[in-house]
């Protein structure tokens, strides 16, 4: 598995998650295989660039957000990248769990 794959298909799993999207959701949105999101997600599978395309509109997110930064998620100044990293390690169900809080605490503070 490449590094540029793995942190791709992390990328796909985070914004799943965050949507509150399956990996049979994404692929009906997607017109691809669920068995293919998994893969993609676990770096697996090298995606085509049509193919993450595809991905991106069944997240409704710009295919930009989806490579962007792919070769600096091992910086550890980073922050965000920091949490992200962390983030991916933890269940779906403790990943959305935690979005809603940080979400809830950002609603609280910028109100």
């Amino acid at each position: 598995m490449s590094r540029i794959a793995a942190d791709f298909g992390k990328k796909v799993k985070f914004f799943r998650i965050q949507k509150g999207m399956s990996q049979e959701k994404l692929a009906e949105l997607s017109g691809l295989h669920p068995t293919y999101i998994g893969q993609v997600e676990r770096g697996e599978k090298n995606c085509t660039l049509e193919s993450a395309e595809k991905i991106s509109k069944g997240l409704q997110i710009p295919m930009e957000k989806l490579i962007e930064r792919l070769t600096s998620i091992e910086d550890e100044t980073d922050i965000p990248h920091q949490i992200y990293d962390k983030l991916l390690k933890l269940s779906d169900k403790d990943q959305q769990s935690i979005s809603t809080i940080i979400n809830n605490i950002i609603d609280y503070k910028y109100k």
